[in-house]
């Protein structure tokens, strides 16, 4: 199966070579009328292969390496079989992580450290395996950048892009119709993020923690279907390293229930290392159960811990009182086609 230019330039002159080797044999060496035509037709042969050649790579200028046999569904089918990428497309990420507003106190953390640093102008943080000094060091960083091969490999964990993949990236590099290189927004919010929050909050979590506002990706699902929340959150005082996140939603009874309970960040940052005054941009995800029935319902938020023994009062910017669980907003439940 020929998928690499440099082996269909091999394979042809093979060809040639044989092509070469039964015409000579069958041709008289006194010939030196044949033997002149063998070596005008050569020349001629040579010329219309290069040619050949020329055609197909120029669109895949500069990365050539993106070219993938299109008698055989070209780069889109190769994906689901072959591994991509020699680091094709992270400059563009970077040139384009480079003109963002608070782009020289960014820090980007991406997995081919080589062959996005040098054109990354701000700090550049490494992602590595469990084996390496800190293999968390993601969680203190502005931006994620996720290249193909590491995507398709599930590199450094499948947890960690379980997280990371559900939600929109900020900046795509597609390439032939491949996305190569995706930017996510990291935890550690830049101010432009904090101003572009959809719905701006002032809700004080006990003395510890403070919900700044939150993202949503809908306000209407079908069962089944997941609904996407990204909270902001500023850490004011150290906070009790048993407490989660709860995210539920809650009908007129005030029932519970659809209940996502997860730690913070998934549990890759301890909210006994996080700092007083560390603004924490978390995505949770909660899923529709099946059985949902059609109509609206409050989704709440709350820090508890396992067993519920501990928990945080929420209090809204006037000092009033919600209990241990805020209602943020309504959504609605319809019918499935």
């Amino acid at each position: 199966m020929i998928i690499w230019p440099e082996l269909a330039l091999l394979a042809g002159a093979g060809w040639r070579t044989i092509a070469v080797w039964v015409k000579y044999w069958r041709t008289p060496l006194y010939s030196s009328r044949r033997g002149g035509w063998r070596t005008i037709r050569g020349v001629k042969t040579a010329l219309t292969l290069a040619l050949v050649q020329i055609i197909f790579l120029v669109p895949h200028y500069p990365y050539y390496l993106t070219y993938y046999n299109p008698l055989l569904g070209g780069p889109r089918v190769a994906k689901n079989f072959l591994m991509m990428g020699q680091g094709e497309g992270l400059e563009q990420a970077a040139q384009w992580l480079n003109q963002s507003p608070n782009a020289k106190e960014m820090k980007a953390s991406v997995w081919y450290f080589g062959a996005f640093a040098p054109y990354f102008q701000s700090e550049t943080k490494g992602i590595c395996r469990n084996k390496c000094p800190n293999p968390r060091v993601w969680t203190g960083t502005n931006r994620l950048v996720f290249y193909i091969n590491q995507i398709q490999r599930m590199f450094p964990e499948s947890e960690m892009f379980e997280y990371f993949l559900v939600q929109q990236p900020l900046y795509t590099v597609q390439l032939h119709d491949v996305d190569y290189v995706r930017v996510y927004p990291g935890p550690v919010p830049l101010p432009e993020d904090l101003e572009q929050i959809q719905v701006p909050l002032f809700l004080s979590f006990g003395e510890q923690v403070r919900l700044l506002g939150y993202d949503l990706n809908t306000s209407k699902l079908k069962p089944g279907e997941k609904l996407l929340v990204t909270f902001y959150w500023e850490f004011l005082e150290p906070i009790s390293p048993n407490l989660a996140l709860n995210l539920s939603l809650s009908n007129e009874e005030g029932n519970r229930f659809n209940a996502s309970e997860a730690s913070l960040l998934n549990g890759y940052l301890p909210l006994a290392q996080i700092a007083p005054g560390t603004i924490i941009r978390d995505v949770r995800k909660l899923t529709i159960t099946p059985k949902t029935s059609p109509g609206f319902y409050r989704l709440e938020v709350g820090w508890f811990s396992p067993n519920r023994k501990q928990a945080l009062q929420v209090e809204d910017a006037k000092g009033n009182s919600q209990g241990n669980q805020a209602f943020i907003t309504e959504v609605e439940v319809v019918k499935s086609d």
